[in-house]
């Protein structure tokens, strides 16, 4: 970015030269946006130390695993339900596929909406996949 912003200071020197303006400074800023000056950036020191944020992640994975134990029905199977959003998308077949087979899971839920796919240079609607069409594509693995 800096070399960029250097380039950007020389075209406008060039610039002003050529229109006989004294100062660069000011072309450099109406043309290109540019001021003189740096940017860095200041990071936040976090708040908490690494040991508290350690003790906190492992009291979280102990309530986790307090409220999964819970999610059990009259029989002692799980009656984990699972809602998920986004499905049909990179992320969302790989965390389908893994909930799929983790028997811990009794239920899922993918909520999928209809696609519109269109032609690429007109725009126009080729076709509208329902939420059935593109949830059995997802589970043919297309």
């Amino acid at each position: 970015m800096k070399e960029i912003r250097k380039l950007g200071h020389k075209a406008s020197a060039v610039i002003a030269k050529a229109l006989r303006q004294k100062d660069p400074g000011k072309i450099a800023k109406t043309l290109f946006g540019l001021k003189d000056r740096d940017y860095y950036f200041r990071f936040k020191r976090h708040p908490h130390s690494q040991e508290e944020i350690t003790e906190r992640l492992m009291q979280l994975a102990k309530q986790g695993a307090a409220q999964f134990d819970q999610a059990r029905d009259a029989d002692g199977k799980s009656a984990l339900r699972i809602l998920l959003t986004g499905g049909t998308g990179f992320v969302g077949k790989e965390v389908l596929w893994q909930a799929a087979t983790d028997e811990a899971i009794a239920e899922i839920v993918v909520v999928i909406r209809p696609k519109q796919i269109r032609d690429r240079k007109t725009k126009e609607i080729i076709q509208t996949l329902s939420p059935v069409e593109r949830g059995e594509m997802v589970l043919e693995g297309a």
